[in-house]
């Protein structure tokens, strides 16, 4: 039995069922057309000015092991930093905030671990001193989002993306990235969960 395979296919059977939204009450009597027009609608957001022309620019990045991506144009920079000088300050809505100085402010981050894994979740768990982390500083907002690796910025198709058709939950996935099962944020929400959970 490969630990490294099981692994990778526990990750995959979670984006799957994210996806889906397993475990929630369906709308079934939603029709499909309607459901259709709602994944149009979250792609367009995400996609921001590039609707036109269909072509959507993300980041990869993970957080823990659950392979991720975000819009590039939400980002205005990705910090790499010692774990061990982000300073907790406070828990809010079962997130810790941690503290972070940036160009030459006091600024709060969210672990987007905290965002996308149920409290509980043991991959929630992260030593403060173990290694480096790296910042998605998001643009005009100051605020973070803390992850764990950062990888490519890539090019895709709006239809490269399969979007998410319901979203009675988990607000924070747009859809996911066919190729490599990455998990699309939705910045909207994202934004708004870190102005919630920040604010004084």
């Amino acid at each position: 039995m490969n630990p490294i395979h099981n692994a990778s296919s526990a990750i995959v059977q979670y984006l799957d069922s994210l996806l889906l939204d397993e475990g929630m009450p369906s709308n079934e009597g939603l029709l499909a057309v309607n459901r259709e027009q709602h994944a149009e609608e979250v792609g367009r957001a995400v996609a921001g000015d590039d609707t036109d022309t269909n072509i959507l620019r993300l980041l990869l990045f993970k957080a823990g092991e659950i392979p991720l991506a975000i819009t590039q144009e939400t980002i205005a920079e990705v910090v790499e930093v010692r774990r061990s000088s982000l300073e907790p300050v406070a828990s809010k809505d079962g997130m810790l905030v941690r503290q972070f100085k940036y160009n030459g402010q006091v600024v709060g981050i969210l672990d987007a671990r905290d965002i996308i894994l149920p409290a509980g979740h043991p991959s929630r768990q992260v030593k403060e001193n173990d290694g480096n982390a790296h910042i998605l500083m998001f643009k005009g907002a100051g605020c973070g989002l803390m992850c764990d690796h950062v990888g490519d910025a890539v090019e895709l198709g709006r239809q490269d993306v399969e979007w998410r058709l319901q979203r009675s939950s988990r607000l924070w996935l747009a859809g996911m990235v066919k190729a490599n099962k990455y998990a699309l944020l939705d910045d909207k929400e994202i934004m708004e969960i870190a102005d919630r959970v920040l604010s004084d």
